[in-house]
């Protein structure tokens, strides 16, 4: 939900999200109309008709549990490596990086890239430098 949208926007959805879906179960079986009237007002539908298709795959793939490994949760739609890590770091105590446009933007000063961080070579290089600063077994508190 705070995909693209404020907290101040989103807290007055997230309670009666969770009251009308649960669980993973509830939402699986909802009707998409359902979900997007229940989203309504939030923008940016395809979020919604995300965490729909995500909650199908969880159900049936994973018997309603929710995948710990990153490259599991990579497979649903709408989650990317930021997103996986971010669920890995603070759903599941992993310590792994979590690197957005300003971690980036540190990231590239404190190691002095030469790449953009805008090119194929210069993301990925960020995210290794990163991980190698993640703490273990802090890695919530590192990434908060």
């Amino acid at each position: 939900m705070l995909q693209q949208t404020q907290v101040a926007t989103v807290l007055s959805y997230y309670n009666k999200w969770l009251r009308r879906f649960p669980d993973f179960a509830t939402l699986a079986h909802a009707s998409e109309a359902s979900v997007l009237h229940a989203w309504q007002g939030l923008g940016y539908y395809a979020r919604a008709r995300n965490l729909l298709a995500t909650a199908g795959i969880v159900v049936n793939r994973y018997g309603g549990h929710f995948p710990h490994e990153i490259a599991r949760m990579r497979e649903l739609p709408g989650i990317g490596r930021y997103t996986a890590n971010a669920i890995a770091t603070f759903a599941f105590d992993q310590s792994v990086p979590i690197v957005e446009v300003n971690t980036a933007r540190v990231l590239t000063r404190l190691f002095n890239f030469q790449k953009s961080v805008d090119c194929t070579a210069g993301p990925e290089a960020l995210w290794k430098r990163a991980a190698m600063l993640v703490p273990k077994g802090s890695a919530g508190i590192y990434n908060s």
